[in-house]
């Protein structure tokens, strides 16, 4: 999602632990620890905002953090986590289904709560169904915090999917046993989805290990095949090496470059920094984000996309004009040197040289006048595609190949009518051709990640140059 450096934040009312890494997700840049006032947060909602807001933005200023979007990790306290298992029903009605299953588990009212939900299994006659929950109010007053100080949160997360993420592996009964001073977890997961989690406040061993004999008991049905560990009480080590009878592996196998300290209090930090991401409103994965943070990261990426295209226009207008600027320099320095030798040379001469001088000239005009029929303005065929895109249409990326007119499309779909539509609409215009989309593409009833392929007929028509040699370099823009 990211091609440049990330920052991810995992806070607690103690403190609040930061880790950046290089847009290559292999080097950390840096791992801070801010302790936090005592009261700033409590009950794991901030009390003043406008004060965690200044503190955000000296810290920003202190370390020159210059990323401006984050990722959030709450504390497993201040969240509620349910596996639901509910009759089988279509994908349009899931959520509606999770919603009334939820609220009977809830420790308040479902407008109070800001909720997601990730199938985890679907079986013969049900679904298994993983749902996360935390306080509005906790969420709304850290991310206000963060808005006010100049950086916009785009994903919110609780502690057990972060570390459960690191069993990358995602092997069947994982035991995760999490040892740190202030917050310890105790997390089973199966094949790499959280099933269940139990928060331990401090690291008491004997408590760690209680906690853990209970998750094992809890899901017996699921045997564990593999017992992760991460902390530094060798006491613990040995006892669970003994209770499970399984050797406690590190959740980072190998520590990353210039960083002694991911194996504990940055682990769940450094765990979120090196994901791959999805974007805020994926159907797939869950995200506490509140929705308003949801529409100003799209408005943030399209104004990124809008500058992109405003660039490539220009570029485009910019060579156009540099090439009849040197042609027009050409026909005027000839003129030029042809009066100078006039007077010299003889008629038959003149004739001679003014004609071959006439037919370079015509030349030259007709490679300028063909390179500028063939030449097709990107929001030329941006527009149209927008006047057919229906609602329910999200795009997400478009591919214009300017020699060969191929347009492809990527995006998401409401619903299959909504796809459907979008394609017949394309037919419908006279400027593109053989617009196709994967059969593939309808397998899912809603939110059908599709794309078309078309041909811009406007391009297409005008191909008369000569076709270019296999070395040829292959232009394209990606909008």
């Amino acid at each position: 999602m990211f091609d440049r450096p990330f920052i991810s934040v995992y806070i607690l009312p103690e403190a609040m632990f930061l880790v950046e890494v290089g847009s290559d997700r292999k080097r950390i840049l840096q791992s801070i620890r801010v302790d936090l006032p005592k009261g700033l947060i409590k009950n794991y909602v901030v009390t003043d905002t406008d004060v965690f807001s200044q503190s955000l933005k000296k810290i920003w200023a202190k370390y020159k953090l210059r990323e401006k979007h984050v990722a959030i990790v709450l504390s497993e306290f201040a969240a509620f986590t349910k596996l639901l298992t509910l009759p089988k029903v279509p994908v349009s009605e899931m959520h509606e289904a999770v919603l009334w299953a939820v609220q009977e588990y809830l420790p308040e009212d479902i407008e109070n709560m800001l909720f997601d939900w990730k199938i985890i299994a679907q079986n013969l006659g049900t679904t298994d169904i993983f749902v996360v929950a935390a306080k509005k109010e906790a969420i709304i007053s850290i991310t206000d915090s963060f808005e006010k100080s100049g950086v916009l949160p785009f994903f919110v997360e609780i502690p057990s999917l972060s570390l459960a993420r690191m069993d990358s592996k995602k092997t069947k009964g994982s035991l995760i046993v999490y040892d740190n001073p202030l917050v310890s977890l105790v997390i089973f997961s199966y094949e790499g989805n959280v099933l269940g989690s139990a928060v331990v406040r401090g690291n008491d061993p004997q408590t760690l290990l209680s906690t853990a004999k209970k998750m094992n008991t809890h899901y017996k049905d699921r045997s564990i095949t593999t017992l992760y560990y991460s902390g530094l009480a060798k006491e613990l080590y040995d006892e669970l090496e003994k209770t499970f009878r399984l050797i406690p592996k590190p959740l980072v196998q190998t520590t990353p470059e210039n960083q002694p300290d991911t194996h504990t209090e940055y682990l769940i930090p450094y765990s979120l920094a090196m994901a791959q991401l999805s974007e805020p409103a994926d159907p797939f994965s869950i995200n506490l984000l509140p929705q308003a943070y949801v529409e100003k990261y799209r408005s943030s990426t399209k104004k990124v996309q809008f500058w992109g295209l405003i660039l490539t226009v220009t570029l485009f207008v910019w060579v156009s004009l540099f090439a009849c600027l040197a042609t027009y320099l050409f026909i005027t320095q000839s003129n030029t040197s042809l009066k100078k030798t006039a007077d010299s040379q003889s008629l038959g001469q003149k004739r001679t040289e003014t004609a071959n001088m006439v037919k370079q000239m015509n030349t030259t005009a007709d490679a300028v006048l063909q390179i500028k029929n063939i030449s097709v303005l990107p929001q030329d065929a941006l527009n149209i595609i927008n006047l057919s895109r229906p609602e329910g249409i999200s795009i997400s990326q478009y591919k214009f190949d300017f020699d060969l007119g191929d347009i492809k499309i990527d995006g998401v779909a409401k619903d299959r009518l909504s796809l459907i539509e979008f394609k017949q609409n394309m037919q419908k215009s006279d400027q593109f051709g053989s617009v196709d989309i994967p059969i593939s593409n309808f397998e899912t009833e809603t939110n059908l990640t599709f794309q078309l392929t078309a041909k811009y007929t406007p391009v297409s028509k005008k191909l008369t140059l000569p076709s270019k040699t296999p070395n040829q370099s292959k232009k394209s823009s990606d909008l």
